[in-house]
C-alpha cells in the first residue's frame, strides 16, 4: 500500500509539473546557467547546481529539428553535438539502471516485458526496460518513401519520439528523486533542489526564450505548441 501510495503521488506531481513550469512564465535557461545573480525574466539555478549538460540537449533536438538527412540526425540522437559529451538522447533512454527505482518507469518495462509472449523479456528483440530507445531506433528505420510505410507516418516522428519518451522520462526520474529525497530520514535539500533544477532544465532547456512559444526545442515548447 506504501509503495503504491508513493506510486499515485509521484504521478500526480508528474502530471502536475507542466502547470508548476508555466506558472513560472518559461524561465529563460538561453545562455550561461552560472548566473552571478538574477536577470531579467530568468532563471536562476540553486547554488551548487549543475544543469549544463541537461539544458544543452535542447541544443542537440535543435540540430535534430533543422537535418533533414535522417543518418545525420541519428547520429546525433546517439552522440550529440559536442566533443566529450557524457549525456546524449539517447543514453538517456537506455539508463535503466538509473530508473530502477521510478515506478513509472517499472510500470511500463513490466507492460513491454509482457507485450510479446515468449520473448524472455524482450520488446523487439531488444532488453524491455530499454523500450525508450528502441522505440525512438524504430522510428528512425521507418523509410517514410517506403509505399508500405504507415500512412499515418509523419516525417521527423522520430524527432519527437527522442523528447516525448527519454527526454519526459529523464525529467519524471529527477522528479521522482525530489520525492524519495524527501522521505529520507533526514533529507538533503541540496540535493533536492538540485535534483529539481535538472527537472526544470530539461523541461525548459538552453533554446527557450521568454514569453515566446515559437522558439525552444524542450518539453516547455512542446506543450506550448
Amino acid at each position: 500500500m506504501m509503495y503504491f501510495n508513493w506510486f499515485v503521488f509521484t504521478t500526480v506531481l508528474a502530471q502536475s509539473f507542466p502547470r508548476l513550469m508555466a506558472s513560472l512564465d518559461a524561465r529563460n535557461l538561453e545562455g550561461s546557467l552560472t548566473f552571478a545573480g538574477p536577470k531579467p525574466h530568468g532563471w536562476t539555478t540553486s547554488d551548487g547546481s549543475n544543469v549544463d549538460q541537461e539544458a544543452a540537449l535542447a541544443i542537440d533536438l535543435g540540430q535534430m529539428y533543422e537535418i533533414e538527412i535522417t543518418q545525420h540526425v541519428e547520429d546525433i540522437y546517439k552522440d550529440g553535438i559536442r566533443d566529450g559529451q557524457t549525456l546524449t538522447l539517447q543514453n538517456i533512454g537506455l539508463a535503466n539502471g538509473t530508473y530502477s527505482r521510478d515506478p513509472l518507469f517499472n510500470y511500463n518495462s513490466y507492460v513491454f516485458r509482457n507485450l510479446e509472449v515468449g520473448q524472455g523479456g524482450l520488446f523487439d528483440d531488444q532488453p524491455a526496460e530499454h523500450y525508450l530507445n528502441t522505440i525512438v531506433m524504430d522510428l528512425f528505420d521507418i523509410d517514410v518513401e517506403d509505399s508500405s510505410a504507415p500512412s499515418q507516418y509523419v516525417r521527423g516522428i522520430e524527432k519527437e519520439a527522442a523528447l516525448i519518451l527519454n527526454v519526459w522520462m529523464r525529467c519524471y526520474h529527477h522528479i521522482y528523486e525530489v520525492v524519495r529525497i524527501c522521505g529520507m530520514g533526514n533529507p538533503d535539500g541540496t540535493m533536492m533542489l538540485e535534483e529539481l533544477d535538472k527537472a526544470a532544465a530539461l523541461w525548459i532547456g538552453r533554446l527557450q526564450v521568454y514569453d515566446d512559444s515559437t522558439r525552444g526545442t524542450m518539453l516547455y515548447n512542446l506543450a506550448e505548441r
